[in-house]
C-alpha cells in the first residue's frame, strides 16, 4: 500500500498534475480576495448612502480598498500567462460565482414570495 502511494504521487508529479492543483489552489486564494475586496468596495458604497458617510472618508477607504485589489488582480494576470490552463479554471470559476449570485437571488425572491 505504502509502495503504491508513492508510485501514484510520483507518477501524478511527473504529468505536472500536483503542480496544476497547487496552482489552481493558490488561484483560487488570490480570485477568494479579490472577490472579497469587491464586496467590500460594494459595500462601501452602499453604506455610505445609508449611513451618511463623508464623502471624504468614502474617498479614503474606496481608495484603500483599490490599492488592496491590486495585489490579487496582478497575481491573478501573471499567474493566467505564466499557465495557460489558468485562464480556463479562472472562467470556470467565475462560472460557478455566477450560478451561485442566481441561486442566492432565486431563493431569496423564493423566500419574499412566501
Amino acid at each position: 500500500m505504502l509502495v503504491q502511494g508513492l508510485t501514484v504521487k510520483c507518477l501524478l508529479g511527473k504529468l505536472h498534475l500536483l503542480d496544476d492543483q497547487l496552482l489552481q489552489e493558490q488561484s483560487l486564494a488570490f480570485i477568494a480576495r479579490r472577490d472579497a475586496l469587491n464586496h467590500v468596495a460594494i459595500h462601501l458604497n452602499q453604506a455610505s448612502t445609508q449611513l451618511a458617510l463623508s464623502s471624504k472618508m468614502q474617498r479614503s477607504q474606496l481608495e484603500f480598498v483599490q490599492q488592496q485589489l491590486q495585489q490579487p488582480q496582478l497575481e491573478i494576470q501573471e499567474r493566467q500567462e505564466q499557465h495557460a490552463q489558468l485562464k480556463a479554471f479562472s472562467v470556470q470559476q467565475h462560472q460557478k460565482e455566477l450560478l451561485a449570485i442566481e441561486a442566492s437571488t432565486l431563493q431569496n425572491l423564493c423566500s419574499l414570495a412566501y
